[in-house]
């Protein structure tokens, strides 16, 4: 994919050929030194530039920690724009890619981080292990640049065990992608029981949702995106998001930009049409007429009053 992420040709990627397209395509320079492949599990370690993506994860399950640098990225797992997640990621952030995945990704920024790729089997052995009834019907999630204490220890212990080569590596490899899976199927298990059992959002939860929205007004990314910040369904998350708000998540995301157009108006000598991008509008004529039905005025009208 072009850096600018304008070239949609769709790669196929592989545990094998990964590292390659790093390097000739995603213009990675990757550390030979971590670089490892055991049966099922392999490790690289590479400084990323902006890049771009579009593909598909065919036979493995892809973790990305961050070990330096700062990164603004922009992630896809589904089949358009209402699943886009908008995130900064950060050094010891960690970026997880279920295989089968058609994955649509952009980064801004360069840093170094540490790949490690699982075999897809050794998450359908896990969860066929300790799933209970039909394994299938677990799907994982991907998540995006999430911080995570007991995923970020095994990670660290994978990269060590790169570097040393000591006896029994692919034994111990195999163990550590093992762990690894089961604690991102027990992670979902509990996610999910967690969402059956109450369909409301905690306090800590609705920041988390009202900080992403604030953090890009013009890159939401959708109401997919929202629900995903907190392991719901686009239905359940709508009714306990206006239960908790008496505002749908568009009606507030919209009050929400029509306050930051106000502020822009009164504190800037940015052109209408700047704000209308800046805010999230889809063009300045939506941004007009959504203002003017609110306050009674257009935007320019009420620049000029305000100020006189």
């Amino acid at each position: 994919m072009e850096k600018d992420g304008t070239d949609m040709t769709e790669h196929i990627l592989t545990r094998s050929n990964m590292v390659q397209w790093m390097q000739t395509e995603g213009g990675a320079e990757v550390d030979r030194l971590p670089c490892r492949n055991w049966r099922n599990l392999n490790v690289a370690v590479a400084e990323q530039p902006d890049a771009g993506f579009n593909g598909k994860l065919s036979d493995f399950h892809l973790l990305e920690f961050h070990l330096a640098g700062n990164q603004r990225s922009k992630l896809s797992t589904g089949e358009g724009k209402e699943d886009r997640v908008t995130s900064n990621l950060l050094p010891t952030s960690i970026t997880y890619i279920p295989s089968q995945a058609t994955v649509t990704h952009t980064v801004e920024g360069s840093a170094t981080i540490q790949q490690v790729y699982i075999d897809a089997n050794v998450f359908e052995e896990t969860k066929a292990a300790v799933v209970p009834g039909d394994p299938d019907t677990l799907q994982l999630i991907a998540f995006h640049g999430r911080f995570d204490p007991l995923l970020k220890s095994l990670l660290g212990r994978v990269l060590d065990e790169a570097r040393i080569g000591a006896i029994g590596g692919e034994l111990f490899a195999d163990t550590l992608a093992q762990q690894i899976a089961l604690q991102l199927i027990r992670d979902r298990i509990n996610g999910r029981a967690k969402k059956q059992t109450s369909s409301a959002l905690s306090d800590g939860e609705i920041k988390c949702v009202i900080d992403f929205m604030e953090t890009d007004m013009a890159d939401v990314g959708g109401l997919q995106a929202l629900a995903v910040l907190v392991d719901m369904d686009t239905f359940t998350f709508s009714r306990a998001f206006k239960a908790k708000t008496g505002q749908t998540p568009h009606q507030f995301l919209i009050e929400r930009r029509l306050m930051r157009v106000k502020d822009m108006l009164l504190h800037s000598n940015e052109r209408l049409v700047d704000i209308t991008y800046a805010t999230g509008f889809s063009n300045q004529a939506h941004m007009t007429t959504t203002f003017s039905k609110q306050y009674g005025m257009p935007p320019g009208a009420w620049r000029k009053m305000v100020r006189s």
